[in-house]
């Protein structure tokens, strides 16, 4: 509210002036400044009253901005009033007042941590401010359902409401007004960030009970990040009422129109594919019927094996013309490995084949599409490392999404990669052995930093004794005189996409050979390729800066193979049918 009064173009500014109706219409509620409330606004006798007030218009060009503050328990005031005055509306007209509050007004929802809303209350219940901490005080509820009509585009056209967080408020507040003001085609202007200390001549009369903190206050600073903290303790009485706000704020802080992952990363475009900007997730317990999760609000138990110790199993699984490739040998894969890592009380294939449909059909996903299967030993009672702990079954994630095989996470299948030699090791079967396709990747993922900072696409890891054995991220072949080479699988994980080239090649007439092969033969070689699920076969034109025959992407071999691997999920047996989505 201070911050829209310091703009130089809002005309006027009106704290709550809804409170005194919604008290009028809700006698039960008792405030210690009620009749003070009540005489300083007396439009709370009548809905029209209300109504009027919302609707005037500014009439000064110059300053056409007016701005209302409410409370969330205030939000079904503005139906209950506008709907008043709609029945005096006339029959023929093509606006009504309930109409222009909802499409031509700005709606911004502000949120804080419901925890804190909860403490806070609680510290005003002991003054005697208010006399109870419930669900209709918090307000959320009300927020939810007035943002669901807010957001409902085939009504009210969907684009004026700007959800924010009082976090995200402090932590940056100019990046978080200027997102506000951009969104509702406002200028941001400097002075929202600064106001004089103090009472202001439009705070409510209840300021002296609320207002404290923010009268000490004279605008938005990075120094507000740095103020001391208070750590309240958390009455056990509350927390039934904390666990009802929690989802419907982590529901509301979903659709905060500030992202906070774009702050600390160069990845400027969060989803190549903007279809999953809407994706269902599966998450679920072994015998439970698990559930279907936005993007947003799927998360993980912090007690969760996955969390606690990297325990868990995987496959990435691609989506071909309404099949799913290979899905069986993944089902093998995912279980083979949940036996050597002795899960128990775990989802049965029929299970998890059941939620992977369930999510395709979800997110209508029936071509170009991949589904990452995560299978992990379960929810612990405690945090611990011992599996004796795991009381809960394992837990099923199904995270499905568009993604086409050469793009932003994958490769370029045409133009080829280049890669760099990692200075870590492979896995041997002495130490976590690579053929347990399992969730602990940092094996893999500290090569793939040093390919980052290198500015190529992989990490070509050797084994223990010196040899190559894969990427961080795929199978690697080379072709050396015409013979078509991969190495062995001692310290790789033996792939399926790997498998089916291997049979490809012998189909098509090649010399296959596995066996040990160096850094140096790689580099030599006539062409370089890797295999994997996500990218299919990607060649490779480039290791440590040795370009691989003449640089200039795919060679012949690696072209058939790649043609012929087009048309592998049409291949009878090779994958399983999507069922038809209703």
């Amino acid at each position: 509210m201070y911050s829209f009064a310091s703009h130089p173009m809002t005309a006027s500014v009106n704290d709550e002036p809804l409170y005194g109706r919604h008290l009028h219409t809700a006698p039960h509620i008792s405030r210690p400044y009620k009749d003070e409330l009540l005489a300083s606004q007396p439009q709370h006798e009548s809905s029209k009253a209300c109504l009027d007030l919302l609707t005037k218009h500014s009439t000064d060009p110059l300053k056409p901005i007016v701005f209302h503050k409410h409370m969330a328990k205030q939000a079904p005031l503005l139906s209950l009033a506008a709907h008043a005055a709609s029945a005096t509306t006339a029959s023929n007209s093509t606006s009504t007042p309930h109409k222009d509050i909802l499409t031509k007004h700005k709606h911004i929802i502000l949120l804080r941590d419901p925890m804190k809303v909860i403490q806070s209350w609680s510290a005003a219940v002991a003054k005697g401010s208010v006399p109870t901490t419930t669900l209709e005080e918090i307000g959320l509820a009300d927020l939810v359902s007035l943002h669901s009509t807010l957001s409902n585009t085939g009504a009210w056209g969907g684009n004026n409401v700007a959800v924010v967080d009082s976090h995200d408020l402090i932590n940056d507040a100019e990046a978080t007004l200027t997102a506000i003001m951009e969104k509702f085609q406002l200028p941001f202007d400097a002075a929202m960030l600064k106001w004089k200390s103090g009472p202001k001549q439009y705070d409510g009369c209840w300021a002296s009970s609320w207002y404290e903190g923010v009268h000490a206050s004279t605008g938005w600073s990075p120094a507000s990040k740095a103020l001391p903290s208070t750590y309240a303790k958390v009455d056990p009485i509350l927390l039934p009422l904390y666990k009802t706000c929690l989802p419907l704020y982590t529901l509301l802080r979903s659709y905060s129109i500030v992202h906070p992952a774009a702050k600390y990363t160069d990845v400027t475009q969060l989803q190549e594919d903007p279809r999953n900007e809407k994706s269902l997730y599966f998450v679920g317990s072994a015998g439970s019927p698990g559930a279907l999760y936005p993007r947003d609000l799927a998360s993980m138990v912090p007690y969760d094996s996955a969390v606690q110790g990297g325990d868990g199993v995987w496959e990435g699984v691609r989506i071909y013309r309404n099949k799913i490739f290979k899905f069986e040998r993944h089902l093998k894969r995912l279980f083979d490995s949940a036996h050597a890592l002795n899960f128990k009380n775990q989802h049965t294939p029929e299970e998890v084949k059941d939620a992977v449909f369930r999510t395709l059909a979800a997110n209508n996903i029936r071509d170009g599409g991949h589904i990452r299967l995560t299978l992990t030993r379960g929810i612990k009672c405690t945090s611990s490392m011992n599996p004796k702990f795991n009381v809960y079954g394992t837990t099923l994630i199904v995270a499905a999404e568009f993604k086409a095989t050469q793009g932003r996470t994958t490769y370029d299948n045409v133009k080829g990669v280049k890669l760099i030699s990692s200075s870590g090791r492979r896995n041997g079967p002495d130490l976590v052995d690579s053929k347990i396709h399992h969730n602990n990747l940092i094996n893999n993922i500290i090569p793939k930093i040093q390919a980052n900072n290198a500015g190529a696409a992989d990490a070509l890891m050797l084994g223990i004794d010196g040899f190559v054995s894969e990427t961080n991220a795929c199978n690697v072949f080379c072709v050396r005189d015409g013979v078509l080479c991969t190495p062995h699988a001692d310290y790789c994980l033996p792939g399926i996409t790997r498998e089916s080239v291997l049979l490809i090649g012998r189909e098509l007439g090649m010399e296959v050979k596995e066996g040990r092969f160096s850094l140096v033969e790689f580099m030599t070689a006539d062409e370089v390729f890797t295999t994997g699920t996500m990218g299919e076969l990607t060649p490779v034109y480039e290791i440590d800066g040795r370009t691989i025959a003449d640089g200039k992407g795919a060679g012949p071999v690696t072209k058939r193979l790649q043609e012929v691997y087009k048309d592998c999920p049409e291949r009878e047996g090779w994958s399983t049918p999507i069922p038809e989505f209703v």
